[in-house]
């Protein structure tokens, strides 16, 4: 048995090899080195050959699940192969810069009253050309942490937090019924309950967003408003309108341009 690594990271996939190649690639150039990876095909196209050729230049697992259970499903089993102090997600289609592993954990390092920290992150709209994905504008997501915004705002991209292990034991896993989307979110409502969140202002985490079906996050807007109400209900919230990351962002950028004098 190998020494217990610093950090895990969690990348849930689905039939996006590219794409993952691309996510593992930037977890090569983690300054960082003391980190795992976990790997968690959600019953997709095996991507056995994509993670072997990373085999030599990350402490990488493979885990192919035998049906297909959802993100929430997906991430839960990676943390329950894990064995890292701190966990950190990257969603296959995200991309981590390189400072982002090392910025993360010291905070943690240095904050022990701090249960979860996260990165602002760079969004990126793309849309799918002959040549290749394109990006066709970018904006950044970047806010202090405020409960009072978070429960009507989701500002915390997975791919941009890390957090310590117990915070998954003592508040629970990703809730498995919200397997279109939200499960983050109610995920960080739940931490924010028992633990202090703080924010490392630098954008480390990529977010790539695109208008199709193969966005990890796409979901059709009656599974985005029973999510919502679900959350609604759950933490006694006023109504919450659904939104994507870059959406937040807009009205979060709208809301400080409003309050200056």
């Amino acid at each position: 048995m190998t020494s217990r690594p610093k950090i895990s990271v969690i990348v849930p996939t689905r039939n996006r090899p590219h794409m993952l190649r691309e996510a593992l690639q930037s977890l090569t150039a983690q300054r960082e080195a003391d980190f795992e990876v976990i790997v968690v095909n959600d019953a997709g196209q095996s991507v056995a050959h994509v993670v072997a050729d990373f085999a030599r230049a990350l402490n990488v697992t493979y885990l192919e699940l035998p049906t297909n259970r959802g993100l929430p499903a997906a991430r839960n089993r990676g943390v329950e192969l894990s064995r890292g102090r701190y966990i950190a997600y990257l969603d296959d289609d995200d991309l981590l810069l390189p400072a982002h592993l090392a910025a993360l954990s010291t905070r943690l390092d240095d904050k022990p009253s701090v249960g979860l920290v996260y990165s602002d992150a760079l969004l990126l709209r793309q849309r799918w050309t002959p040549s290749g994905l394109r990006t066709v504008a970018h904006r950044l997501l970047a806010h202090d942490f405020a409960v009072e915004i978070m429960r009507h705002d989701s500002f915390i991209a997975p791919s941009a937090m890390m957090h310590r292990r117990e915070c998954f034991a003592e508040v629970g896993p990703f809730d498995e019924t919200m397997r279109w989307c939200y499960e983050d979110w109610d995920f960080l409502l739940r931490v924010a309950n028992r633990y202090d969140i703080e924010r490392v202002a630098v954008a480390t985490a990529v977010i790539r967003l695109r208008a199709d079906a193969s966005n990890m996050s796409s979901v059709v807007n009656a599974e985005r408003e029973r999510a919502a109400l679900l959350l609604q209900r759950r933490y006694g919230v006023g109504p919450i309108e659904p939104k994507t990351f870059w959406e937040v962002a807009e009205t979060l950028d709208a809301e400080s341009e409003a309050e200056k004098p």
